[in-house]
């Protein structure tokens, strides 16, 4: 999101929702979904990899299983919220868990359609990025050419 004067933030930085476990004490959904978080969650460090977490959750780990819910979760409720603020016909969820674990993206559209049926949300779609884990970078390259491109112009 742009915004008017390219002032818009991550959404990721939001405030996450009022939570009931008893561990969520963090300040940004980013710090509770982001593949770090859930390592950090789990391993107890956001130096290991998310996706052995992921692992031991298809391997019936309940901790992983926990972990994985937790996050889902408070994500689930940000792009449900985000559709009711912006009502767009889809939205793309990018980045490397955004479109890398399907049993995550799963349990994250679980939860969306949970608070979607609470409020009434849009039915806007919700997509993986054609582009998986890249689509961050990638995006980011096609803004700052795009910013080159305007500077040259004179715009």
């Amino acid at each position: 999101i742009e915004g008017a004067t390219r002032g818009a933030f991550f959404s990721g930085y939001t405030r996450p929702a009022r939570c009931q476990a008893e561990r969520c004490t963090e300040d940004t959904i980013e710090a509770i979904s982001s593949g770090p978080a859930i390592s950090r969650s789990f391993f107890g460090n956001s130096r290991c990899d998310a996706r052995d977490v992921f692992s031991a959750a298809d391997s019936g780990n309940g901790k992983a299983i926990s972990v994985i819910e937790h996050a889902a979760e408070h994500l689930g409720i940000l792009i449900a919220d985000l559709l009711l603020i912006y009502d767009p016909t889809v939205v793309v969820v990018g980045g490397g868990l955004g479109s890398g674990s399907e049993y995550y993206f799963s349990r994250i559209k679980h939860h969306l359609q949970r608070s979607r049926s609470r409020i009434r949300a849009t039915e806007a779609t919700v997509e993986q990025a054609i582009l998986r884990a890249d689509s961050c970078w990638i995006g980011s390259i096609v803004i700052a050419q795009e910013g080159v491109a305007s500077l040259q112009l004179g715009q």
